[in-house]
């Protein structure tokens, strides 16, 4: 039988820890099985990281972040590498995700300690 996973401080905190101790400075937790279509993660991030651009070209990988805890920083880019959007996406801020279609360059920095976000 499968089992439920909650998203609760024991696993953002086990998050911060992992993604703190590793040389990435980030560590997600999946909820998915790898054969699965849709992915579904969380995924804990320190400053020391940074998400460069890249983008998903399969039709079916449109991508949805949704910050859970803390600040990031999205980085929109069009196909010369030139930025053409960015925001801060922030958990009970103005703006706490965004949702990218298939073939959108996207990169990400981390703007505090401990954050988590849900993808």
């Amino acid at each position: 039988m499968n089992r439920p996973g909650f998203l609760d401080q024991a696993l953002f905190n086990e998050l911060a820890e992992k993604a703190t101790a590793s040389p990435r400075g980030r560590q997600h937790h999946n909820f998915h099985q790898m054969d699965e279509p849709c992915h579904r993660m969380a995924v804990g991030l320190q400053p020391s990281t940074y998400i460069p651009p890249h983008r998903h070209l399969s039709a079916d990988k449109a991508e949805t972040l949704l910050v859970l805890k803390g600040r990031l920083g999205v980085l929109i880019f069009d196909e010369t590498g030139t930025v053409v959007d960015k925001r801060i996406l922030q958990a009970g801020g103005d703006c706490l995700g965004v949702d990218l279609p298939a073939g959108v360059y996207h990169g990400l920095v981390v703007l505090e300690a401990d954050s988590l976000m849900f993808e």
